[in-house]
């Protein structure tokens, strides 16, 4: 089948596969569509259907509440064709043409599966192909036996090689968390789409001071892109302070390899982990004599200590986890300290 996407001062046709997403099938065709988290829950890739049938492949996808009502728009993330179709896109119609890799799909075999708390797994792949990403960017995965995609972060550096590492948490219920939590998943097949996402550093220019926020599995991208810190020797001029942000110390997880970031920078990342389930707590972790400790929400928290900084001209700010973690740092930052979007780098999970 083809699409026909229009704009006011352009159009393009592409071919689109049976059931595949109108956004998928758009970006491995090298346009730069408008998307975010490409799940479902962000409402970024909107569009409007000027002719022809569409397939909603997901009629309750939370990124429908930021279609104003009255509105005949559609997320191109969760909508698939039926026959031909011609779309209206909202804003510049272009090609991808900022050095990022063309997203694509893939499949590979589970080779990895530890449970490294009750909550949360590390789950590597070992892809068919080479599968090049830059560091911060996320993948969509197709489990077997569980229906649509779901959006992860790449956490290594090691970024053209065909084995992938994630960090997936346990959502009660969840489809892909009883694959992972209660089911033999080692050597089943894995489907793969990407890479997406631009949480990633400068191309153009190199990142001076850094500030991170992360909500749990969100310290997965955060964690690649420290690694591509130390691989380029860019900490020996920057600053860069994180702040994670874990339930309780009984959820503790990565902080080993946090803690050694910071010895292999001498210092020069720091690292606060913040608990937003235990009482007011200070100090330094009892394990690791190289973490700080904090309580309550980590926005709150991270936020906090800018407010403390005398300036934060030269930052740049990396932010990912739950929505409410990134949407509140992101009004926040943008608000009350004047931050314009290209210093804010985000990665929302549904």
């Amino acid at each position: 089948m083809k699409i026909r996407f229009e704009t006011k001062r352009a159009n393009e046709n592409v071919d689109v596969a049976p059931n595949e997403s109108i956004l998928f099938a758009g970006l491995r065709q090298g346009l730069a569509l408008p998307h975010e988290c490409a799940s479902g829950t962000c409402g970024s890739c909107q569009a409007q259907l000027l002719d022809g049938n569409l397939n909603d492949l997901w009629v309750d996808a939370p990124g429908k509440s930021h279609i104003s009502g009255g509105i005949d728009r559609f997320l191109m993330c969760q909508t698939a064709c039926k026959t031909d179709a011609t779309i209206k896109l909202f804003g510049r119609l272009k090609h991808q043409t900022d050095g990022y890799p063309t997203p694509a799909y893939a499949s590979g075999i589970i080779t990895h599966l530890e449970k490294i708390n009750p909550d949360i797994a590390v789950v590597r792949l070992q892809l068919e192909i080479d599968f090049p990403f830059i560091a911060g960017q996320f993948a969509m995965l197709c489990f077997p036996q569980v229906e649509g995609w779901r959006a992860y972060s790449m956490c290594q550096s090691d970024t053209h090689t065909g084995e992938l590492e994630f960090v997936i948490k346990r959502l009660h219920g969840g489809a892909v968390s009883n694959c992972i939590f209660n089911a033999r998943i080692i050597g089943q097949r894995v489907e793969v789409f990407g890479p997406l996402g631009r949480s990633c550093l400068n191309h153009g220019r190199e990142d001076k001071a850094i500030l991170m926020i992360a909500g749990g599995s969100g310290i997965a991208g955060i964690i690649a892109v420290l690694q591509d810190i130390i691989s380029k020797g860019s900490y020996t001029q920057n600053r860069i302070e994180i702040f994670f942000g874990i339930k309780s110390p009984r959820d503790d997880f990565f902080l080993d390899r946090l803690s050694t970031l910071v010895m292999d920078t001498s210092g020069q990342i720091e690292v606060t982990v913040v608990y937003s389930e235990t009482e007011t707590i200070r100090g330094m972790h009892p394990k690791y004599e190289n973490i700080n400790l904090a309580s309550g929400f980590v926005h709150d928290v991270a936020l906090a200590a800018l407010r403390m900084q005398n300036t934060n001209d030269d930052l740049t700010y990396f932010v990912a986890g739950p929505p409410i973690v990134v949407t509140t740092a992101e009004a926040i930052l943008q608000r009350e300290f004047g931050v314009s979007a290209d210093r804010i780098r985000l990665d929302r999970f549904g």
